[in-house]
This record gives structure tokens, C-alpha cells and sequence, in this order.
């Protein structure tokens, strides 16, 4: 049994030598393979990682950096294995999961991966202000409603599907999981420590500006995923997993046409009060918080830059740079 390591990095240096540090000591007694495939770091995060002799590859596009194809990169360099675990640069793995994972997953023949437990360490200028023990809420054994940067894999699962899209700018994980998902897998949880992930603390009000600003390209993942989850007969599975997405739409569209036939009468503008009142509670309850009302709003900006940005320039971009692909990226 073979396992393939793939980190993905950018500016990591604070992080990546813990990161590799933890994987050198959790693979000891397999036959692994451990690669980097870094997104045009500016600092010194690929030299940390080639002072532990490990390979490093590079994203050699600005445009086109992003997780997945620092990902699907990685997929592509580690060979024939029969396992890949994802991390991020900033994550440092426990050293018991990969074993009890694997010997999950053997006994699941329609689970394609697994996660366990993402604890989280925020931090101020390399002081720790704020743990969160569970940031996945796992607390029990079954099928993941989703997953993070970090998951185990079967390799032959992976190719079946198509690993990650590498044209996604963000959220490429509900993209890769609708394949899973329409493939007729699943990706399973354990109560399990995976990973801890070291990440800088950014304030509430900050943080949701980011996820409402429709020039942040990050946000053009759910546009993306979906002209990509049609192109690849995967757009059910796709539009179930942003399910909140879409039920905030349609309520939204079926109020403002209640408005605009009625001329805003007084009964249509109750109406649209109404649907609004019952979005916030839906929000709340469907995703834990009643920022996601506003979020959801911004949402449907970001669906069409997404899909926009894609049709009118990353189409062509990405293809070109997936025939590009070569002993190249190597630094």
C-alpha cells in the first residue's frame, strides 16, 4: 500500500516546516511519497520545504493559482499510489490518523475519502488568541455533509471522478464532492484528530466583507462550479450541495415578480417582508448564522462573475495552462 502526501502552499513560511514536519513523522512505516506544490510563494516557504528534501512545485501562472490546481498538480506528481491525503501548508497533521483512516476506508468499499477532526488555532502576531476544538463538528461516525482543505482519498476513486477541478477558484471541494456524490460515493467522518489549522485571526466584521466583495475572485467559486458541474453532467449533485443558495434565489425571485405584477401593493410589499423574515430564519438554522442572509444576497453576484469570468477568459487560460502541464512546474 502507497500513500501520496500533496501540500499546497502560498507564504506559509511561519507554518510549512511544522506542516512537514508532522507528515514526516505521521508516514514513518509506509511507503509514502510527499510533494509541494507551491502558488509563487514570496518568502521563504520552498526553501523551508527543499531544506527537508521535498519536492517542490510551482504554479507558474498568477492568474491561475488557486487550491485546486495546486492540488491537481500534486495528484499528478506523486505517482501511482493507492491513498492521497490533501493538506494545506498551514495545517499540522496527527499522527494517529492515517492509520485508523486507512483501515476505515478498507472496510467501506462506496466511501471514497474520509476527514476526522479540524481543530483550529487562530493567531495575533504569533500568539494564539482563540481555539475552536471541532471547527467541522464532528462528533460522530457516518457520511460528511462536507470538507475543508484536508482529505484522505482512494486514488483510483479520485481518478474516476476527476479529482479536483483545477479551472475553480474556491469552493472546489462542493464541486469535487457533487462528482463523489453522482459517482456513488461518499466521503465518510470519524471523531478522530486530523489536522490542527494554524490561521491568522480576522475580525467578524472583516471577514464578511471578504465573503460579500464581489471583485474578490475567491468568491467566484459557486459561478465556476456550476458552468464546470454542467460541462461535466454533475449540476443535480452541484445545486443539492448549495442548496441555500438556491432557496434564498428562488424565494428572492418569486417576491420581487409578486411585487412587480402587483405594481407593490401593500399585500405584495407584506409578502416580500414575509419571504425576507423566513430567508433570516432559514439562514440561521440551515447554516448556523444569520450573517449568511446577507452572505447568500452577495451570492448571487458572485454566480454570475463566476460564471462570466470563466465563459470570457478562464475557459481558454486554464486549458492552455493544463496542456502546459510538465516537468516545468518543478523548482
Amino acid at each position: 500500500m502507497k500513500i501520496g502526501i500533496v501540500v499546497i502552499t502560498y507564504n506559509e513560511e511561519r507554518f510549512i516546516g511544522m506542516c512537514l514536519d508532522s507528515v514526516l513523522t505521521a508516514i514513518q512505516g509506509f511507503d509514502a511519497t510527499l510533494v509541494v506544490v507551491d502558488s509563487l510563494s514570496t518568502d521563504k516557504t520552498c526553501l523551508i520545504a527543499e531544506q527537508r528534501n521535498v519536492p517542490v512545485y510551482r504554479i507558474p501562472d498568477t492568474a491561475l493559482r488557486c487550491a485546486a490546481l495546486g492540488r491537481w498538480i500534486g495528484a499528478q506528481k506523486i505517482g501511482h499510489c493507492d491513498y492521497i491525503l490533501f493538506l494545506d501548508g498551514d495545517m499540522t497533521l496527527h499522527s494517529q490518523f492515517l492509520e485508523n483512516a486507512i483501515a476505515e476506508l478498507e472496510n467501506e468499499p462506496k466511501a471514497a475519502g474520509i476527514v476526522g477532526i479540524n481543530e483550529y488555532l487562530y493567531y495575533k502576531n504569533d500568539t494564539i488568541v482563540k481555539r475552536r476544538e471541532n471547527y467541522l463538528g464532528i462528533t460522530d461516525r457516518r457520511k460528511a455533509k462536507h470538507f475543508g482543505g484536508a482529505l484522505l482519498v482512494k486514488k483510483p476513486v479520485y481518478d474516476l471522478v476527476g479529482g479536483y477541478d483545477p479551472c475553480i477558484f474556491a469552493e472546489e471541494e462542493t464541486e469535487f464532492y457533487s462528482r463523489i456524490e453522482g459517482y456513488g460515493y461518499c466521503v465518510l467522518q470519524i471523531p478522530e484528530l486530523m489536522v490542527t489549522h494554524h490561521t491568522d485571526w480576522v475580525p467578524g466584521f472583516r471577514k464578511l466583507l471578504n465573503l460579500i466583495n464581489p471583485l474578490n475572485r475567491r468568491n467566484y467559486g459557486v459561478g465556476q462550479g456550476f458552468v464546470r458541474s454542467i460541462a461535466k453532467g454533475n449540476v443535480r449533485q452541484y445545486l443539492q450541495r448549495q442548496y441555500d443558495v438556491l432557496v434564498n434565489l428562488i424565494a428572492d425571485l418569486v417576491s420581487v415578480s409578486v411585487c412587480l405584477t402587483s405594481g407593490f401593493s401593500v399585500s405584495a410589499l407584506r409578502f416580500l417582508i414575509t419571504v425576507q423574515v423566513g430567508e433570516l430564519l432559514f439562514n440561521y438554522f440551515a447554516k448556523g448564522s444569520f450573517k449568511w442572509f446577507v452572505i447568500n444576497k452577495a451570492r448571487y453576484l458572485h454566480l454570475l462573475y463566476g460564471i462570466a469570468y470563466y465563459m470570457t477568459f478562464q475557459r481558454v487560460a486554464c486549458k492552455e495552462t493544463l496542456l502546459s502541464h510538465d516537468e516545468s512546474y518543478r523548482t
